[in-house]
């Protein structure tokens, strides 16, 4: 008579699991992914407010204007003009963005996310 051997490897629905985790997150990654590049954008304007010595000295009116101009050309449509607070520090000016980005990730769930990033532009 011949033995049985072990059987290895996994059963169909095994592979059906593996398969539904592997696209749940390729899933979340695709709505994700795209939310933090928009966030590196911000903090890229912001940080160039910061070393840019064309606005050292304007009033905080003028470095919104230029703000907002710098996210409409990189595409930044999450951010409202509500969102940015200037207030006067010394002889600095603090620029911050408080926002939140909201993504449908299926037909009841979001994903929220919420950014709160700051720098300070010198006045002279």
């Amino acid at each position: 008579m011949k033995t049985l051997k072990k059987q290895h490897g996994m059963t169909g629905l095994g592979w059906v699991i593996i398969l539904l985790l592997i696209g749940f997150f390729i899933l979340l990654g695709l709505k994700i992914i795209p939310v933090y590049m928009n966030n590196y954008k911000v903090t890229s304007v912001l940080e160039g407010l910061k070393t840019d010595p064309e606005l050292v000295g304007i009033g905080p009116a003028r470095i919104r204007k230029t703000l907002l101009k710098r996210l409409d050309i990189n595409m930044i449509t999450e951010l409202e003009q509500e969102d940015i607070l200037i207030e006067k520090l010394g002889n600095a000016l603090k620029v911050s963005v408080d926002y939140e980005t909201r993504k449908s990730f299926t037909k009841d769930i979001d994903i929220v996310i919420y950014y709160s990033k700051s720098v300070e532009v010198p006045i002279r």
